[in-house]
């Protein structure tokens, strides 16, 4: 005769940060520690908003009011990132941004570039994107989850970056250096909206999120076109 044994519900107890992961103190002893980049609005947010958490039920998830992100215990022991799309963490950060008071420069979303393997849409808006900006003098530099181009006047080359295209685990984004777009006063709504972060970096570039596809095209033409 045999015994099925099943492993007993677990529930939360208490949350901790640090600079760049989470960890959660679970009843049966076990502490989970997971990266801060698996969950946007958890890196996105302050101290204070990450602290400022509720047990849901009798610990089965973690719920953070002001940053409005749930994450279930099942999922933190299945080992899963947050699995919400760039255009709602994009409406999300929106939100936030008209709620916020007293910032002068909008607030950038932080994400972590995926590796590019080769992906097809990827390289489809990278060759469009070099050819645009080829013929206005910049060059490329592919990396690991981006490609740069820089302005090849200006030194050192970090400072010399004007437009990135970045792949997320959430989609691609093509923007250009916010500094700079300032200082030419070309507006946030007229690159797309968007404002992003890469780690480790952590320069702001404005633009949009784009595909491949007509739509996807024309959003890189029309950011490309506003710059000399």
């Amino acid at each position: 005769m045999s015994t099925l044994v099943t492993e007993r519900d677990v529930f939360a107890e208490s949350v901790a940060f640090s600079a760049d992961s989470m960890a959660v103190r679970l009843d049966d002893g076990r502490s989970l520690s997971v990266p801060l980049v698996w969950y946007p609005r958890l890196l996105n947010g302050t101290s204070a908003e990450r602290a400022n958490y509720e047990l849901i039920g009798d610990g089965e998830g973690i719920h953070w009011p002001e940053l409005d992100e749930d994450i279930s215990v099942e999922g933190l022991l299945a080992g899963r990132p947050s699995t919400e799309s760039a255009a709602s963490l994009a409406r999300w950060a929106e939100r936030r941004r008209g709620a916020l008071s007293g910032t002068s420069r909008t607030e950038a979303v932080t994400m972590k570039p995926a590796a590019i393997d080769d992906d097809p849409d990827f390289r489809a808006l990278e060759r469009h994107a070099d050819a645009l900006l080829r013929a206005k003098g910049f060059r490329s530099s592919p990396m690991k989850g981006s490609t740069s181009w820089t302005d090849p006047r200006i030194t050192p080359a970090d400072a010399a970056v004007r437009f990135k295209l970045y792949k997320f685990h959430s989609g691609i984004f093509f923007g250009a250096r916010q500094a700079w777009a300032e200082d030419l006063g070309v507006s946030l709504r007229a690159l797309g909206g968007e404002v992003v972060k890469a780690l480790p970096a952590m320069v702001p570039f404005c633009g949009a999120f784009v595909e491949n596809n007509s739509a996807g095209l024309s959003r890189v033409e029309a950011i490309v076109a506003l710059f000399p």
